[in-house]
């Protein structure tokens, strides 16, 4: 009899077998062992017989010999490997198989139920106490929801999957991440439940990258300028109430900017460097308390926002996006 054993066959082999034995049987049609053991629960085997043929497949006898798995079989690997290590909880190799798959066989009929197995994989990295150690482990689950947003851009899961990596981002204080991940959320999903919050949340985020007026007035301005939009677009959001709040600490922060300006004209005894910057801060940031700390300045210099021999050379303030961030 030449060619591959009949399915019939490979039952009665595994049979024979019963479970005392791992090791891949010769003269069989071995991604049929692997996918019969799974069927069988036989985890461990099924997950080493997979690794084990995937290593074969690489052998440079097998490439020389042309006598490689086919897309096919291989997609049938990939996914036995990933289901079994899924069962075993071994979420890595899961993880790794599922993507193979994605990447290499967006064909497959098993694309179908990966995005599921994924967001199964993700919370564990990000909830799952086993991953709570010195490893970063918490991090592998920002990777596996962005291969699953990427991969299903569309499905309902995805903005699930973009908040859980930003709500990460978020725990772990990288607010410039979080940021961009709740922007990004808002621009690609704006119908999602999480759009109006994410809003929010990224301005609220790129405010608490600025440690103060004297530090970044271009990280004030941009956190400004998603505040202004989230209230702008959300007037009445269930968000509204803390976008508003930090807009206004954001104006005075930017108004108090400007008074450490007007600072360093006056202690260099620049007089118009200095009623230049109070001007600023009043007609740009009129309600905050550094904005009426600059018009009491003012106003001891003899002065008013209108009468101020700068006032035709406003330096409006003006966000300057990053390169970065205009290549993207």
């Amino acid at each position: 009899m030449t060619g591959r054993p009949s399915r019939l066959l490979v039952v009665l082999l595994l049979a024979g077998l019963g479970g005392a034995c791992s090791s891949l049987p010769e003269g069989v049609d071995r991604v049929e062992v692997v996918r019969s053991w799974l069927a069988a629960q036989r985890y461990d085997d099924a997950l080493d017989g997979c690794e084990e043929i995937l290593e074969d497949d690489e052998d440079e006898d097998a490439v020389a010999n042309g006598l490689r798995l086919s897309r096919v079989e291989r997609a049938d690997v990939w996914f036995t490997a990933a289901e079994s290590a899924l069962a075993l909880g071994e979420h890595r190799k899961a993880y790794t198989y599922y993507r193979q798959i994605l990447e290499n066989a967006p064909w497959s009929t098993y694309t179908a139920v990966i995005e599921d197995r994924l967001f199964t994989i993700g919370e564990a990295f990000f909830f799952s106490d086993e991953y709570d150690g010195i490893f970063d482990d918490r991090g592998r689950g920002v990777e596996v929801f962005e291969t699953l947003q990427v991969h299903f851009h569309r499905s309902d899961r995805a903005d699930d999957a973009l908040r859980l990596i930003a709500d990460y981002f978020e725990r772990e204080e990288d607010w410039l991440s979080a940021s961009t991940a709740y922007e990004r959320l808002w621009k690609e999903y704006p119908e999602s439940e999480w759009a109006e919050r994410a809003l929010w949340r990224a301005g609220h985020d790129r405010l608490q990258l600025v440690g103060g007026p004297e530090y970044d007035q271009q990280g004030l301005l941009a956190a400004r300028e998603l505040l202004s939009l989230s209230v702008a677009v959300h007037p009445r959001g269930v968000a509204v109430d803390e976008a508003q709040a930090d807009l206004a600490r954001a104006n005075d922060m930017l108004a108090g900017f400007e008074v450490l300006v007007a600072d360093f004209y006056a202690g260099r005894g620049i007089a118009e460097g200095e009623a230049l910057h109070l001007t600023n801060a009043v007609l740009m940031y009129p309600q905050t308390p550094s904005g009426q700390v600059a018009a009491a300045r003012l106003a001891a210099l003899g002065l008013t926002a209108v009468d101020s021999p700068s006032t035709s050379s406003i330096d409006k303030a003006r966000r300057v996006p990053p390169p970065w961030e205009d290549a993207k």
